[in-house]
This record gives structure tokens, C-alpha cells and sequence, in this order.
């Protein structure tokens, strides 16, 4: 793919955003039909890969076959993951690079499919200290009141 110079403009709150241009790999033969696979996400010029990723994978963007392991995104020696998770997908750092990558550094990435037999299936988590973890506190936050709550309604009705 031939890089494409970046968007950019001001959101409505005056923030500087960047669009930056994704492809994808096919899933499957019929998949292949609407390839090239490429799309746009506009984002915070200044968002971390992490966020960008985390951005992409809440779209539908990246299908999730029923066998699915995820998707690979890499950039100036960083390696994130789209997993498919309990309570959606779940975006994991597999590789740190040597500094933080922002948006306005990589207006062009491309996700690679992992399939059986490739170097990052296997691969666990970067240390914690790398991956932002308030997206996972909140869900666990979450599921925690639900329960109480559920809990609670229980213990009423008995």
C-alpha cells in the first residue's frame, strides 16, 4: 500500500485530530471480494497507538470469525493485539517499542489477521506497567455493581 499524506483538522471542541488510514487482510475468500480493505478513523492527533487501536476495534471494522485468535497492529516497534474477550474485544500490547507512538506518527497502519502458525498467537501480554488497564477496571467495576445489585434483588425477594 502507497502511504497517503493525513488528513487533519479541529474537531468541534477545538482538539487537533489526524485521520489515520487502516487495511486489513481477507478473512476468508469471500471477504476477498470487497478487498482492498481500507478505512479511515479520525482520531486526537496526539492519541497513542493504544487509542487508536482501542478506537478501532469498537468499530466493525475488524471482523471476528468464529474461530478468531485477532488481529495484529504494528508501529515503530510496538505490537498490539484486538482479541476477542468476554464482554467484547479487548485490546493488548504483545511488544513495547522504545517510546510512545502517537497517532500523528503513523497516519497509515495495517492489521494483520493471526492465524495458526503465527509468531504472535502465542505471544501473552506486555508487563502491566505498559498496557492502560482503566478500560478493563471499569468493566470489572461494572460487573461487580451488577452482581450486587443482582444479589441484592435476591436477597428481597427470599
Amino acid at each position: 500500500m502507497t502511504p497517503k499524506a493525513a488528513a487533519t483538522g479541529t474537531s468541534v471542541d477545538g482538539e487537533a485530530r489526524i485521520r489515520v488510514t487502516l487495511t486489513r487482510d481477507s478473512v476468508c475468500m469471500a471477504d476477498d471480494v470487497h478487498s482492498p480493505h481500507e478505512e479511515g478513523f479520525l482520531v486526537p492527533a496526539d492519541a497513542s497507538l493504544a487509542d487508536v487501536v482501542a478506537t478501532v476495534s469498537r468499530s466493525s471494522y475488524l471482523p471476528m470469525p468464529s474461530d478468531a485468535w485477532g488481529w495484529s497492529i504494528a508501529a515503530r516497534g510496538w505490537v498490539l493485539a484486538v482479541r476477542p474477550g468476554l464482554f467484547g474485544r479487548k485490546v493488548v500490547t504483545l511488544k513495547t517499542g522504545p517510546a510512545t507512538v502517537a497517532a500523528r506518527d503513523v497516519p497509515v497502519l495495517e492489521a494483520i489477521y493471526v492465524q495458526p502458525g503465527s509468531r504472535w498467537r502465542l505471544v501473552d501480554e506486555a508487563p502491566p506497567s505498559a498496557v492502560p488497564r482503566h478500560r478493563a477496571t471499569l468493566r470489572w467495576l461494572l460487573l461487580l455493581a451488577l452482581f450486587v445489585v443482582i444479589a441484592g434483588a435476591l436477597s428481597r425477594t427470599a
